[in-house]
């Protein structure tokens, strides 16, 4: 195939997929995480639990710092149970972001494997594809074979797809892209 861009061949690169799509996606389910987690989300039941259970002894711990300190009047015989408060939000605060965490290192693995999965469609290696994406990556457009859209060349939906840089979208009848606001 030829890259637009440069005008150089790229041996090994097809523009059609090999596979079909629905076997594609069918791989891409039966990645390491699909029985983990739902579809919707990138957290698991126990992430969900250990998020609640780290809220849930925060929150304790305030209210018992709460409590402990209402009783007094003097700020330094308050300065304990502050400090008691402050640990308790660090606490809810360090299990929420572990929760973040989680979920993004699980988008980046799903990320990875559907990047594994394109380049298998399309028959090339993932080094192919990001050779193809380099040379593409001065153009302001760009789409594949196959897409209905246009895209920048930093779009997640493009990313990991051999694409080629277009003129000008509306040369192509292409239409813009609602991720990237192209």
């Amino acid at each position: 195939m030829t890259n637009v861009a440069s005008g150089v061949e790229v041996s090994g690169v097809s523009s059609r997929p090999r596979r079909s799509h629905a076997a594609a996606v069918s791989q891409a389910r039966r990645s390491e995480t699909a029985g983990r987690r739902s579809a919707a989300s990138p957290w698991s039941r126990s992430d969900l639990v250990k998020l609640a259970a780290s809220y849930a002894a925060g929150l304790i711990i305030i209210v018992v710092a709460w409590y402990g300190g209402s009783g007094d009047l003097d700020f330094d015989d308050q300065a304990a149970w502050i400090a008691l408060a402050v640990l308790g939000a660090v606490i809810a605060a360090a299990g929420g972001a572990l929760w973040l965490l989680t979920g993004l290192a699980m988008v980046a693995r799903e990320r990875r494997s559907v990047q594994a999965c394109i380049a298998a469609l399309y028959g090339t290696s993932a080094a192919e594809v990001d050779e193809i994406n380099r040379t593409a990556a001065n153009a302001v457009h760009v789409t594949a074979d196959g897409m209905r859209r246009y895209h920048r060349p930093s779009c997640d939906v493009v990313r990991g797809k051999p694409v080629r840089p277009i003129a000008g979208p509306r040369n192509e009848d292409l239409l813009a892209c609602g991720m990237c606001q192209s």
